[in-house]
């Protein structure tokens, strides 16, 4: 028996997948992917993969076009219909003849038929993204049992997909296996299974379209041929491995599909395009590699310049619109803001799909696991005010009873606080009338990637300001709940400084907007409750929160009896008004 260990991506795509792949695509007439299969053969192989395949939606004319390359073989990932649910799924099938795809594609309109056919000629195959709806709508939970019947593997990593969803899929499986589980849904669903083992089993493939990130996730098996590891799959004897999984692959997907369309309309300009196609890696230049790791001080693989390209983006351009504003840098700086919508666009897609994986989970009665960890949002910390002191107190909680909570902010000052996440700041700004509080601006790239390493459950926000509010948004966006202190009475500062009630109306529909979709919002009083409920907010939302008075600090044993005699040369006996708190318009 071989020990050596053999690795294929088993799930890419060629300029064979040439569908529009959704309704943006379908506006542009542009199809799913665009790279060349001898392409993808050298990227694979340059990625250590041992053998290479590609698996085009329902044809094999990419994968013949390097039929007669060293370890090879072909595939093709069909579109398979389940008749009595009208619905549509994904099969990927290895290893396979040019006669016995054109007999898969007669039969995949019924899947028992197609199943059938591929036990009866032993062909390895694999049920890919189990849990994505093809159809666009969610999977029943029939659906689902029946693919325990039919499916001996499952593509457990989908590069594209997201690391929740590949746990919540395996605790389906592990529900359901062994013969006797299998048993008893045959006898529910009165179908007989096609399945020859009693425990399924997993592989992997990068489901990569552009090109750009083929080979980073795969399958490993014990072989040294390609027929045995076509055996191995069908043995269930492969292992499904990666690398990390991020939005940054779609990123690439996405944008190396527009670039190479444009491209072929003659749309990319001659004086971007050497960048450009080292950015794509349609080729290699090393003093363009140079130039753009230093430029957007990145170190790593190519495949994530992109990602940070677009998080850096709006600042550039910010500042060059700063420094000279005119048509054109405007322009500049919309679009690099506009880029800002695919990351948000894939996480929301990404958190919806995991969500329709819990309630298919839930409705089977499997437990997912979930994790409690709150992130504490202040744009101030460091400063001296009231909202920063509250702050403090929560790390000394934190610290003292050891809770899951992290304090972010943000800051220029380089401290060193183990205690607090201080995010890099990209754009600092003067707060108009108050001054000693700036305005900070991250990128919104840097807190999906914070709220996807700690796995934030809630969200809390101090402070309704750029960081407070690109929080809010990536809470929406990831579907967190999210609480709100009402801190500071900001329509009244607003009306102080400009006497202008229009701008005081404003300002309390805008608060009361954000707060109401808020689920939780904290007031130090009753007061400001009953002003909230005033100006529109949901009451069943509000909690009122007691600041109290620390009495090891404010103590009468501290009391000192000639104090004022001695300090201000003011008499003991007379009535004394004291203020402690910023000299602004707003404190009266």
């Amino acid at each position: 028996m071989t020990t050596f260990t053999a690795k294929a991506d088993l799930h890419v795509h060629s300029k064979a997948s040439n569908s529009p792949a959704g309704w943006l695509s379908s506006i542009f007439n542009c199809p799913e992917s665009y790279t060349e299969p001898k392409e993808l053969y050298k990227r694979l192989k340059e990625r250590g993969m041992t053998f290479v395949t590609i698996t085009d939606h329902n044809s094999i004319y990419g994968v013949l076009e390097i039929a007669d390359m060293p370890d090879v073989f072909i595939s093709c990932e069909y579109t398979v219909t389940f008749p009595d649910e009208k619905c549509d799924i994904h099969v990927l099938c290895y290893g396979i003849s040019e006669s016995e795809h054109k007999i898969l594609n007669k039969l995949r309109k019924n899947v028992y038929d197609f199943i059938d056919y591929l036990k009866e000629k032993n062909i390895a195959h694999t049920l890919a993204h189990p849990l994505y709806p093809v159809n666009r709508k969610p999977l029943s939970v029939s659906i689902v049992e029946k693919f325990i019947l039919l499916f001996d593997n499952w593509e457990i990593i989908n590069g594209t997909r997201s690391q929740k969803t590949q746990h919540i899929e395996k605790s389906i499986i592990e529900k359901y296996q062994g013969f006797e589980k299998i048993k008893k849904l045959e006898e529910k669903y009165n179908i007989r299974s096609r399945r020859t083992r009693p425990n399924i089993s997993f592989t992997a493939g990068s489901d990569d379209h552009g090109g750009m990130d083929a080979g980073r996730t795969w399958t490993e098996a014990k072989a040294t041929t390609i027929k045995e590891f076509l055996d191995a799959i069908n043995n269930g004897k492969t292992q499904a491995t990666t690398e990390k999984l991020g939005e940054e692959r779609l990123i690439n997907t996405v944008l190396r599909i527009a670039y190479k369309h444009f491209e072929k309309n003659n749309k990319i300009p001659e004086e971007i395009k050497e960048i450009g196609d080292h950015i794509f890696l349609f080729k290699k230049n090393n003093f363009a590699d140079y130039l753009i790791k230093n430029f957007i001080n990145i170190n790593g693989n190519r495949e994530l310049i992109l990602k940070e390209l677009i998080k850096k983006a709006p600042f550039w351009t910010f500042e060059k619109t700063k420094r000279e504003f005119n048509p054109h840098n405007l322009g500049e700086f919309i679009v690099a803001i506009s880029l800002q919508l695919l990351p948000i666009i894939i996480l929301y897609l990404q958190k919806e799909e995991e969500n329709h994986t819990k309630n298919i989970a839930n409705k089977l009665k499997i437990k997912t696991m979930e994790t409690n960890r709150l992130a504490y949002v202040t744009d101030t910390y460091y400063e001296i005010n009231g909202v920063s002191r509250t702050a403090q107190i929560i790390k000394n909680i934190k610290i003292k009873h050891n809770l899951p909570i992290d304090i972010i902010t943000m800051s220029n000052k380089s401290l060193n606080d183990e205690k607090c996440i201080n995010l890099n700041t990209y754009i600092d700004l003067p707060t108009p009338f108050y001054n000693e509080f700036r305005l900070r601006i991250p990128s919104i790239i840097d807190i999906f990637d914070l709220i996807k390493e700690r796995n934030y459950s809630h969200i809390h926000i101090a402070t309704p300001a750029p960081l407070g509010i690109l929080f809010f948004l990536a809470g929406k966006i990831f579907k967190l709940p999210i609480s709100f202190t009402f801190h500071t009475d900001v329509p009244q500062y607003i009306l102080k400084y400009t006497e202008n009630p229009k701008n005081y109306e404003l300002s309390w529909k805008l608060l009361s907007w954000f707060s109401n979709q808020c689920d939780k919002i904290l007031v130090p009083s009753k007061v400001y409750a009953k002003k909230l409920i005033f100006h529109g907010v949901d009451k069943s939302k509000i909690r009122i929160f007691i600041r109290g008075v620390d009495t090891n600090l404010f103590n009468p044993n501290k009391k000192e009896k000639f104090f004022w005699e001695k300090e201000f040369n003011i008499k003991t006996n007379k009535r004394k008004i004291l203020y402690v708190g910023r000299i602004s318009k707003e404190k009266n």
